[in-house]
């Protein structure tokens, strides 16, 4: 996918990433991931858990249902809940979607990710595969462990930044880099209200 794409054959690159999103094993690698994960099991709006066989099974049959049938999927409502921010006393929104939302969301990123990889800047660390904060430590330390380094640095948050994010930037930014039907499932997601 990632040969194709550095060539400039987006409609090779495009048709294996929905080869990808549309098989058994796609959509049971993002179901594992989802359900393995003990600080995402935390229930949607749906108040739905997969704890069961049966039902992580039901998942990847709903999952192949929504690849299949696009137009038929809607992005469920995000459950918004206010959690204390690390090392702090200020409260921070979390949102929190349904399991097969977040499925969703990790099988587009199998799909996404090489390219995303491939692209991406050699020093950039947040949400990045096989890098942590221990990469990006090692990086500043680097940097800083010179003579004629600089004596500070700084940290940056962004107030409210996602809920500001404009959506014509993200869906442009993906235009190039995602098949359609995963163009299609951001832009529900991104149209998805917050129950408070």
């Amino acid at each position: 996918m990632v040969v194709e794409y550095k060539n400039g054959n987006l409609k090779s690159a495009r048709s294996i990433q929905y080869a990808l999103i549309k098989s058994f094993e796609g959509r049971a690698l993002a179901v594992k991931n989802v359900s393995i994960n003990q600080k995402f099991s935390t229930p949607g709006v749906d108040k739905i858990l997969w704890d069961s066989p049966y039902l992580k099974v039901k998942a990847i049959h709903d999952l192949r249902t929504a690849v299949l049938m696009p137009k038929k999927y809607e992005a469920s409502k995000i459950k918004r809940v206010w959690i204390l921010k690390q090392n702090s006393k200020v409260l921070r929104p979390l949102g929190i979607p349904t399991l097969l939302d977040r499925a969703l969301q990790a099988l587009i990123v199998l799909a996404l990710d090489p390219i995303i990889e491939e692209i991406s800047d050699l020093y950039s660390y947040g949400s990045r595969k096989y890098r942590g904060t221990y990469d990006c430590n090692f990086r500043v330390w680097n940097l800083l462990n010179k003579p004629n380094s600089p004596k500070w640095v700084l940290d940056v948050d962004i107030k409210s930044c996602f809920d500001n994010i404009s959506h014509e930037c993200i869906e442009k930014g993906i235009n190039l880099k995602l098949c359609g039907v995963g163009i299609n499932f951001i832009k529900k997601w991104l149209k998805a209200g917050i129950v408070l």
